[in-house]
């Protein structure tokens, strides 16, 4: 009997299997669990670090674009506020005579109290109220995939003649094709815009070595006019994006042109200079970062400025003005919108990535 009670009360060969076998099921699901915990654990570790280094970006950021002067955002003309001169009685980058019968004058603000904004600007007239012009002289690199937003301000003075006082930028190509232009025949000071190319984005050796110059121009007056603050900028500058062929700026500079459009480009003012910045992407193995530099005029180079490294691990940057790139009512006036996606650079099972958006005025003019 006890034997029975004994035989009753043992453990088969199978039943030991089974319980053997639920109990590495179990084990191995715990061991899965702690693994995927542990995961998540440092996954959400770093992204904290990130937002850190991202809010410490962004306190950079914000400190370059709200002391940054709005006509210069995103700006790759060079000197088109007119403050950086070549010699006393000429700008930098532009010519020193005028086409047509007429004089050209720079102009000091503190003297004069003519300019949009700064201390200069370049002053035009005709000496038989004929058309005088004035261009630029250094050539302006375009990208393919951009479309540009080209912006300045003309001050006419006096009353107008009949027919009035005609006040023009026009954007001209290396043959000097007119590619754009925009007039006003308003006494006081005018915005002028248009955008380049009309339609759609600039296609690769669309223009003879993709290069455009400015022309200023004044007709009908003997009176002075007044221009300032001339730029061309991407409605939308993408430094680095996860799609294909989104990127419109070059991602790497080309160390003998300095006047390359790289990057996204502005200008603030430090210590009672304008000084130009700019902001590009920088690569070390398949991290990606944000690059700050800064114009050294001296010695006609681009240095880096501390902090140097922006943004870490961002697979998304990018400046807009206008998703659907249109030039928008009060042009580079308007809010610009910055943008950044990250992504955890350890962990290759994430596929969205963590996105900010910033929109901001710089403050001066």
């Amino acid at each position: 009997m006890i034997n029975n009670l004994l035989k009753k009360a043992g453990v088969t060969i199978v039943e030991l299997s089974m319980v053997i076998g639920v109990s590495a099921v179990i084990a191995l699901a715990f061991q899965l669990f702690l693994h995927q915990s542990n995961r998540l654990t440092g996954s959400a570790f770093r992204m904290q670090n990130s937002q850190s280094a991202l809010l410490s970006s962004m306190i950079y950021l914000m400190r370059d674009m709200r002391s940054a002067y709005r006509y210069s955002m995103g700006n790759i003309m060079q000197n088109g506020s007119f403050e950086e001169e070549d010699n006393p009685s000429t700008p930098r980058h532009w010519d020193n005579a005028v086409g047509g019968n007429g004089q050209y004058r720079y102009t000091d603000g503190e003297v004069f109290n003519d300019t949009r904004g700064g201390l200069r600007s370049l002053a035009l007239k005709s000496d038989d109220n004929n058309l005088v012009t004035y261009s630029s002289t250094t050539p302006i690199k375009l990208t393919k995939g951009n479309a540009y937003m080209v912006t300045g301000w003309v001050m006419k003075v006096g009353p107008s003649p009949a027919p009035p006082t005609e006040c023009r930028i026009t954007l001209l190509d290396n043959n000097d094709n007119v590619l754009g232009f925009s007039t006003t025949t308003s006494v006081g000071w005018s915005r002028l815009q248009f955008r380049y190319p009309p339609n759609g984005t600039y296609v690769q050796n669309s223009i003879p070595a993709n290069e455009v110059h400015f022309q200023l121009s004044v007709d009908n007056s003997d009176e002075w006019a007044f221009f300032d603050n001339i730029s061309l900028s991407s409605i939308r500058s993408v430094l680095l994006s996860p799609i294909l062929n989104a990127e419109n700026t070059n991602r790497i500079p080309n160390p003998f042109d300095v006047f390359e459009p790289v990057g996204f480009q502005f200008v603030r003012e430090i210590d009672g200079q304008a000084i130009q910045f700019r902001y590009r992407i920088g690569t070390e193995g398949s991290i990606n970062y944000l690059i700050r530099e800064r114009f050294n005029s001296s010695l006609s180079d681009w240095e880096e400025v501390s902090p140097t490294r922006l943004f870490m691990n961002a697979e998304l940057i990018e400046f807009t003005f206008d998703m659907l790139l249109q030039v928008p009512d009060k042009a580079n006036d308007s809010p610009i919108t910055f943008t950044v996606g990250l992504r955890d650079a350890e962990d290759k099972s994430q596929t969205e990535l963590n996105l900010t958006e910033l929109e901001f005025y710089a403050l001066s003019p």
